[in-house]
């Protein structure tokens, strides 16, 4: 018998030798206190975790596993006043034999102006009807973002990142996923290193990166503010309001450069690079492109 095979004998007999508590549900229930305007802050080392805000008094936190034994795995703490509450999951040091979170997942319902800092090891975030702040971060899963009044920051190093009706602005980082983007009235700077980017109805600056996929802006009705966007591995697509004012630099290696409103050209016409302003010049717009072709259209 081969190592190899001699140790996928072996895994296999620990996971038999213990089927109920693989199959087994945990249920655990917490309510804290925390006023309107509060922070609740959720710092876990493993599991999902899903942020609802509502009229509610309170923060009701649900914690759920398809382990019975998720306390052996985990240690949890509850602590909270007025204007604060937080809520920890360590794991605890089984080493080796930690495998996984046990399908660890964290319901929360809190008031809706509840600012948030949310942290998570490994499982995917989702927040949606806050007003205030918003701060998450995980490793390894995808980002939602519905419905928010206050600034949000987003990191995950891997899976997609989703935002809709923010009014405030916009960071969004991942490391392994697109990034798509609807409704929001402030800045965005959104930065992906494996997959598009998708903005749509922006009402601020807007910075938008990928190493590798396109780029598709769509800035709202009036909206002259510029950015910048760049990609290394597809194409890059402008939306502008006509009436706007702005300076244009397009430039790119891997294609050419479309113009479909009526950009005033500084200096020699090229199909891979172009200066202009659009009404009298403004703010700058600059789109950059080494993989694929660039393109300035209406909305």
């Amino acid at each position: 018998m081969t190592r190899s095979t001699a140790l996928k004998v072996l895994v296999l007999g620990l996971l038999m030798a213990c089927p109920a508590t693989a199959g087994a549900d945990f249920r655990l229930e917490k309510e804290l206190e925390l006023a309107p305007g509060g922070l609740l802050i959720v710092d876990a080392e493993g599991g999902r975790i899903s942020v609802e805000g509502g009229a509610t008094d309170g923060v009701h936190v649900l914690v759920t596993s398809t382990r019975s034994d998720i306390e052996e795995r985990y240690r949890f703490s509850f602590e909270s006043s007025g204007e604060r509450a937080k809520i920890e999951a360590d794991r605890r040091g089984l080493g080796w034999f930690n495998w996984g979170d046990g399908g660890l997942r964290f319901e929360i319902r809190v008031p809706t102006e509840t600012s948030v800092d949310l942290e998570t090891s490994g499982g995917r975030i989702e927040v949606e009807g806050l007003e205030g702040e918003v701060l998450l971060d995980t490793s390894g899963g995808r980002i939602e973002i519905y419905d928010v009044r206050g600034d949000v920051d987003a990191h995950t190093s891997g899976g997609p990142i989703t935002a809709e009706e923010i009014v405030g602005s916009l960071r969004a980082h991942t490391s392994g996923g697109s990034i798509s983007v609807e409704r929001v009235t402030g800045d965005v700077f959104a930065n992906t290193s494996g997959g598009s980017v998708v903005l749509e109805e922006i009402g601020g600056h807007a910075e938008a990166k990928s190493s590798g996929g396109s780029i598709s802006v769509r800035f709202s009705a009036g909206n002259g503010e510029g950015g910048t966007l760049s990609t290394s591995g597809g194409t890059v697509t402008a939306y502008v309001d006509e009436t706007v004012s702005l300076d244009i630099d397009a430039s790119t290696t891997g294609g050419r450069v479309t113009l479909d409103v009526p950009v005033a050209v500084r200096g020699a016409v090229s199909k891979r690079s172009v200066q202009g302003e659009l009404n009298g010049g403004g703010p700058t717009l600059r789109m950059r492109s080494s993989g694929g072709s660039i393109r300035l259209r209406g909305i």
